[in-house]
């Protein structure tokens, strides 16, 4: 998750270095968003099979 909030934090700085900040910050937010989701959903799957977390 770390990782995730520097990559938000670094589109921060490009985008405004190429004023597109708004959209690039806004892309690499739902690309984290959904890389930390399916991290959750694959665990959520194994303890709905019983498995050990």
């Amino acid at each position: 998750m770390l990782y995730g909030i520097l990559a938000i934090l670094a589109s921060v700085v490009i985008g405004l270095l190429l004023h597109i900040a708004v959209l690039l910050v806004t892309t690499v937010t739902l690309f984290v968003a959904s890389v930390i989701a399916a991290k959750f959903r694959k665990v959520f799957t194994k303890m709905e099979a019983g498995k050990k977390v």
